[in-house]
């Protein structure tokens, strides 16, 4: 049996205009639906409740032939129509400017052909939404443009496929010109943690020129990548910074290990604060953009809110008892930034045995997605302390540099100390015990910081590794180490040797070119005087 309905203009308004459940072969021709406002304006359902049984047709038919769906809405933007039938074929459609999509679910089959989608706006799926489809999806001689999306799917969302669906178009169909949150001309969703994309995906023949604000501008599942670089902070220049950092992605023929990618970290001071920056990279290797502020105020849409807030990267110790991680170990949405598109962490202390190597795992949440998603493999090379630093004993096989902060300095080779020497534990707090201190700053200086005094003018010292300082000629005064860009060595010009009290009587360290600085008839003083007089004096003598 075929039911036939022709030429049916409607304009009322109405939860549901038109259903039709049970039917074995369903024919809709000739027909549109116009300025509609409220609801569903068709809905379609193989199955049929029977004594408190439902009743499911297997291989029933729904044709669609030439129909016009124009300017309806929805209020929630939701589907105004809805298909739930074995085998769907839809010919010469013409659906337009509509606030909610087509749905259409639970097929073996859908076919669309010559069909045009154009201007529509909906939740997810701007024009149609696949959900559950087992066998195919053929699509020929349409074009979907301009469509748009509040979530996923600019013009069309394929949800919770069949492993096996296969998603068809020829050479004339287009999708151009549509926009979404994610997945700009379409998406394809799925739970299954084994699912493979369709072949032909991401269908660039087909799918061009649309826009994502967040990721997959054109077609796109989920996330597909990370990147982690170092991260460079202009205003951080704290010597736990300076280690090397190398990244590298693991090739598919390496994929039989249990990690993506290795971190080699070299030169890492114990104690110090990992800086790291890490990109959601989707399949076109774009990086994920979203308002941290829209995120706070839900104001995305649900699923795309639940998504972005699932976002996370786990920093853990392989090692755990022989290293200590404080701060920031799970990365998320809080520690993400507009402006370069990343996920900053800067606040994680990394502490070991000094040196040694270990190795530490960097997991994400794609993990949940694909089966063959794995973690990353950082390993890190913890460097000796050096001058500027001193030993500090945490555990018995935890030792940190701490760094001789501004204020305070260390001349001493740092040196670590036996563990039976550690303070008990008070509190609840393992009180940390120090090898050696970090020297206040003296009087003496303008600024003292790591294994740098910066003397004020009046005083002196033989070399820079030293802490011996003397008060120089309080009435001459030619010690000048305040004014770096005028003296040498910490004297003022023509002064060498200790105390500045000696003059540079052949110039090698101001190093005048015909000139000379020699004691003058003032004691203590050295005057600059030209090099030929005394040319002249030695020849004559």
């Amino acid at each position: 049996m075929t039911d036939v309905i022709q030429q049916q203009d409607s304009s009322y308004e109405k939860n549901i205009l038109m259903q039709f459940y049970g039917c074995n072969n369903l024919l809709l021709k000739n027909s549109s639906f116009k300025k509609n406002i409220g609801g569903v304006i068709l809905k379609v359902s193989n199955q049929i409740q029977q004594d408190n049984n439902i009743i499911k047709l297997l291989n029933d038919v729904f044709n669609i032939d030439n129909l016009q769906v124009q300017k309806n809405s929805q209020p929630q933007m939701a589907s105004i129509i809805q298909i739930q039938s074995s085998n769907v074929y839809i010919k010469d459609m013409d659906f337009s400017q509509n606030k909610g999509n087509c749905l259409a679910y639970g097929s073996q089959k859908c076919e669309i052909n010559n069909s045009t989608f154009y201007d529509n706006r909906a939740l997810d799926g701007g024009a149609i939404y696949f959900y559950g489809i087992t066998n195919y999806i053929k699509i020929q001689n349409s074009t979907f443009r301009q469509n748009i999306a509040q979530g996923s799917g600019g013009s069309l969302l394929f949800e919770e496929l069949n492993q096996n669906c296969l998603i068809i178009f020829d050479n004339k169909t287009k999708i151009i010109s549509n926009a979404a949150k994610i997945g700009g001309g379409l998406r394809i969703l799925s739970s299954q943690l084994d699912y493979q994309l369709p072949t032909g995906f991401p269908f660039k023949q087909n799918v061009c020129s649309n826009k994502a604000e967040i990721y997959g501008d054109d077609s796109t599942y989920n996330i597909q990548s990370i990147l982690i670089n170092k991260y460079k902070s202009l205003s951080n220049s704290d010597q736990n910074k300076n280690y090397t950092f190398q990244f590298e992605n693991i090739q598919q023929t390496q994929l039989n290990s249990n990690y993506s990618g290795v971190i080699q970290i070299e030169n890492f001071m114990s104690g110090g604060k990992i800086q790291l920056q890490i990109y959601f990279l989707d399949n076109y290797k774009r990086k994920i953009n979203f308002s941290k502020d829209l995120l706070r105020q839900n104001k995305y849409p649900t699923r795309i809110q639940k998504e972005l807030m699932e976002l996370q990267i786990n920093i853990e110790s392989i090692s755990s008892t022989n290293t200590q991680l404080i701060g920031d170990k799970q990365v998320n949405y809080l520690l993400y930034d507009e402006e370069t598109s990343s996920f900053i962490l800067t606040d994680l202390t990394i502490s070991a045995s000094i040196e040694s190597q270990f190795n530490f795992k960097i997991s994400t949440s794609m993990e949940n997605i694909y089966s063959n998603f794995y973690p990353y493999l950082m390993v890190i090379n913890f460097r000796p302390c050096i001058l500027g630093e001193i030993v500090q004993s945490i555990t018995s096989s935890i030792k940190v540099c701490q760094y001789c902060t501004l204020g305070t300095y260390s001349f001493e080779k740092p040196q670590s100390i036996p563990s039976s020497n550690l303070n008990q534990t008070q509190n609840n707090n393992t009180q940390q015990y120090l090898s050696n201190q970090c020297k206040l700053c003296p009087s003496s200086a303008l600024f003292c910081e790591g294994n740098q005094i910066k003397l004020k003018n009046g005083y002196w010292r033989p070399n820079q590794t030293t802490d011996e300082i003397i008060q120089c000629n309080q009435v001459m005064n030619f010690c000048l180490p305040e004014e770096s860009s005028s003296s040498i060595e910490g004297c003022a010009e023509g002064y060498v040797g200790a105390l500045c009290s000696e003059c540079d009587l052949q110039s090698k360290i101001w190093n005048k070119k015909g000139h000379m600085y020699a004691p003058s008839i003032l004691k203590g003083v050295c005057s600059e005087c030209s090099n030929m007089p005394l040319d002249f004096i030695q020849r004559q003598q």
